[in-house]
């Protein structure tokens, strides 16, 4: 004689344990492609204003070029705790005038 209970119980807890599993490997690769960053300052208005919050993709640039008119994430040189957020206008043997 065979316990049903047990049996659905066992295969009730390796279902949630297996969802989980699977939920938490979605939600580590989320976090490590997408990051959410907060705008501070006014050089992107009127595309983005002060205090507005963007989603980057961290990956994308590995796998096509910067283009002009890409809105880029980068860190800011002398402090790497700090971002700048900026449109490309020219690209690497190209000049510009400002008028």
């Amino acid at each position: 004689m065979t316990n049903d209970c047990s049996q659905e119980t066992g295969s009730s807890a390796r279902v949630w344990i297996g969802s989980l599993l699977i939920a938490g490997i979605a939600a580590v690769s989320l976090i490590l492609i997408y990051q959410p960053v907060k705008i501070q300052g006014s050089s992107m208005t009127p595309l983005l204003t002060n205090n507005d919050v963007i989603v980057i993709n961290r990956l994308v640039y590995h796998f096509e070029p910067i283009q002009r008119g890409d809105v880029v994430v980068f860190r800011y040189p002398l402090d790497a705790r700090k971002s700048f957020i900026k449109r490309i206008v020219g690209l690497p043997s190209e000049t510009f005038q400002i008028q």
